[in-house]
């Protein structure tokens, strides 16, 4: 009888291990799939960023060669209103 009775309570032990073990598992799978559909949303903003780079993101040296670009032409034209200011107050414009 004794044996009937530990036979029991240890199937009873088993049978709560399996089903805590069961769910722990269902767990565990709906947090990868949670876990997917974040990498899946991550994966496309990344796309979309990279894609949208090129367009919108100036590099560094790229602005410090317009920007060098345009205060030569700006010099330039200082040069030739100078130039031209000089000339006129001599009178010989």
């Amino acid at each position: 009888m004794t044996a009937q009775i530990a036979l029991i309570i240890v199937g009873c032990v088993f049978s709560a291990l399996l089903t805590g073990a069961i769910l722990y598992l269902r767990d565990i799978k709906a947090g990868i799939v949670r876990q997917g559909g974040r990498h899946e949303k991550l994966s496309k903003e990344l796309a979309d960023l990279k894609e949208s780079l090129p367009k919108e993101y100036v590099r560094r040296e790229d602005w410090i060669m317009s920007f060098a670009k345009t205060e030569q032409k700006i010099d330039a034209i200082w040069v030739f209103v100078h130039a031209h200011t000089i000339l006129d107050k001599q009178g010989g414009g």
